[in-house]
C-alpha cells in the first residue's frame, strides 16, 4: 500500500491552517473597500438653484399666518417672482449633491442649506394662506402641491437630515392642502387629488437611506473610525432606519386621509350630499378607496347631512373614536381634518 510523503501531508496542513487567515483577508479587504456607486447627479441639478432662491424670499416670511394683511400682501408680492422661479426648477431634476470627497467641515456647511429650503417652503405656504383667505382656491392648492414636489426635490439622494427636513417641508405642503380643501372647486379637487403621491415612491426607502449613509461617513471619516462607529451606533442605526419607517406610515396614512377628504369634497359639490360610504368614491374620482396603513382596513368614515367623522386608527391600531392623544402620537386616532372657511359656523351633530 502506497503511504503518502510526509511533506505532501505538511503541505494540506499548511493549506489548512492558511484559508482562515485567507478567508478573513478577502473579508477585511472588502469591508474597507465595499462596492458601492453614490447616485448620478442631474445635470443640470436644481437642488443649488433652490438653495439660492430660498434665501432671496422676504424678511418674516416665515411669520406668515400672525401679520396683518397688508403686511402679508407686501411679502407675497415681494415673493411672487422668487417663487415664480422656484416653480421653474421644480420642473428640473434634483439631488442632494452630496460631496463624496469631502471632510465633515462640509457637512456642516451642507445642514446650513436647510433654513433657505425651510424658508422656500414657507413662501410657498404664505402665498397658499393669502390665497385661500381671498378666496383664490386654484392658487392655494397650487402652493400646497409645490411644497409636495420640494419635499422630494430637496431630499432625493440624500442622507437622513435630509429625508427629514423633506418629510418636515412635505406637512407643510399637506396643510396648506387641508387648509384651503372646504373652499375648493371641483376642478380643484381633480388637481389634487392627481397630484398626491405615494410617500414611499416620493421618498427615498429608509433602508437605502441608511446604506448611503454608512458609505458617505465611511468616506468622510475612514474605515477605522467608521469601524469604531459601527460597533457602538449599529443600534442606533437600525433604531433610526425603523422611525423613518414609522414616519412614512404616519405620513402615507395623512396623505390618504387628504386624499378621501378632497374626493369626499368633489362627491359633495356633484351630488350636493356626502357618500354614505367611501366605497361610493370608488370609480369617480378615485380609482380605488385606499386603506388606512395601520390597520388594512377602511379608514373610519362617519356620514352625516352636513358634516362626516373621518380618521385613521393611527400607530396604537385601536379605534379611540377619532380622539386624538397630543401628549402620545403613538396613542390615540390619526385625524387630519379640514379647517372650516373663515365665517362659517361649525356644524354640531
Amino acid at each position: 500500500m502506497d503511504q503518502v510523503p510526509e511533506s505532501s501531508t505538511f503541505r494540506w496542513k499548511w493549506l489548512i491552517a492558511i484559508a482562515p487567515l485567507l478567508f478573513l483577508g478577502v473579508f477585511v479587504y472588502r469591508w474597507l473597500n465595499p462596492p458601492y456607486d453614490p447616485p448620478s447627479q442631474p445635470e443640470p441639478n436644481a437642488y443649488n438653484d433652490l438653495v439660492v432662491l430660498g434665501g432671496k424670499l422676504a424678511q418674516r416670511t416665515g411669520f406668515y399666518d400672525e401679520m396683518p394683511e397688508q403686511e402679508l400682501a407686501t411679502v407675497v408680492a415681494t415673493n411672487e417672482p422668487v417663487l415664480s422661479d422656484a416653480r421653474a426648477a421644480l420642473r428640473t431634476d434634483s439631488m442632494v449633491p452630496l460631496n463624496w470627497e469631502a471632510d465633515q467641515s462640509w457637512f456642516s456647511g451642507h445642514n446650513n442649506s436647510f433654513s433657505d429650503l425651510r424658508n422656500l417652503a414657507r413662501g410657498f405656504a404664505a402665498e397658499g394662506y393669502q390665497a385661500t383667505k381671498q378666496g383664490n382656491s386654484q392658487l392655494a392648492v397650487r402652493c400646497g402641491v409645490d411644497n409636495l414636489i420640494l419635499a422630494s426635490a430637496i431630499s432625493k439622494g440624500g442622507l437622513g437630515t435630509d429625508w427629514l427636513v423633506g418629510i418636515a417641508i412635505y406637512a407643510v405642503g399637506l396643510s396648506t392642502l387641508r387648509d384651503t380643501c372646504e373652499t375648493t372647486t371641483l376642478d380643484d379637487c381633480r388637481f389634487v387629488l392627481k397630484n398626491l403621491p405615494v410617500v414611499s415612491k416620493h421618498f427615498d426607502p429608509p433602508a437605502e437611506i441608511t446604506v448611503r449613509e454608512w458609505h458617505f461617513w465611511r468616506r468622510i471619516n475612514g474605515p477605522y473610525q467608521t469601524f469604531l462607529s459601527e460597533l457602538s451606533f449599529s443600534n442606533n442605526r437600525m433604531m433610526f432606519e425603523n422611525d423613518l419607517v414609522k414616519l412614512v406610515t404616519v405620513y402615507q396614512a395623512k396623505t390618504d386621509l387628504l386624499r378621501l377628504h378632497y374626493a369626499l369634497r368633489a362627491y359633495q359639490l356633484q351630488e350636493q350630499r356626502f357618500p354614505k360610504s367611501l366605497h361610493e368614491l370608488a370609480g369617480r374620482e378615485l380609482k380605488a378607496v385606499p386603506k388606512d396603513p395601520f390597520s388594512g382596513r377602511d379608514f373610519i368614515y362617519v356620514p352625516g347631512k352636513d358634516r362626516y367623522i373621518l380618521y385613521s386608527v393611527g400607530p396604537n391600531q385601536v379605534d379611540d373614536g377619532g380622539m386624538v392623544n397630543d401628549q402620545d402620537p403613538q396613542q390615540g386616532d390619526l385625524v387630519l381634518e379640514p379647517t372650516p372657511p373663515e365665517g362659517s359656523i361649525e356644524l354640531k351633530d
